[in-house]
């Protein structure tokens, strides 16, 4: 009997569901541009000083229309302020990273604390390129499908091995 109860108590409890809510903790810059994405990436590497680095693309699946959508991605770590940096596109063919900003080309999240007085500022660099269409801050949490800008941090990972 003893056992019995154990097992019971142990099947409840799997049927509970844990409900995380993940922080968005970074600055969103939304960019409309022409531009392919590595010379998206030149730029902002030249106006901004950094060194952002192609690296495995942000492949998201659409679990009701069976499709998975790869999205070309660029990363870069930077040690010395604790910021990370990702440029991601939006768009790949009909499909969009964040269908409320189909507007939008690409998307740059910036992780880190150091960075968020200094968003205008990175806006107004962004916007000196000459063929940026439109630079935007965007606030994550108006966004319903802010969960597919939860992403790992690989370029991070493939540094501390």
């Amino acid at each position: 009997m003893y056992l019995t109860f154990e097992a019971s108590f142990f099947f409840t409890l799997a049927r509970q569901k844990i409900k995380i809510d993940p922080e968005f903790n970074f600055i969103l810059i939304g960019i409309a541009t022409p531009l392919q994405d590595y010379r998206m990436a030149w730029f902002i590497n030249n106006i901004l000083y950094k060194q952002l680095a192609k690296i495995d693309d942000l492949v998201v699946a659409d679990p009701v229309n069976r499709v998975q959508t790869a999205y070309g991605r660029f990363d870069f770590v930077e040690e010395l302020t604790k910021s990370v940096f990702h440029l991601v596109q939006n768009k790949q063919e009909a499909n969009n990273l964040i269908p409320e900003l189909k507007e939008l080309d690409y998307l740059l999240l910036i992780k880190g604390e150091y960075y968020r007085p200094r968003k205008n500022e990175i806006v107004k660099k962004i916007r000196r390129i000459e063929q940026i269409l439109a630079v935007a801050i965007i606030d994550v949490t108006t966004l319903k499908s802010k969960n597919n800008l939860i992403f790992e941090d690989t370029f991070k990972k493939k540094n501390q091995v």
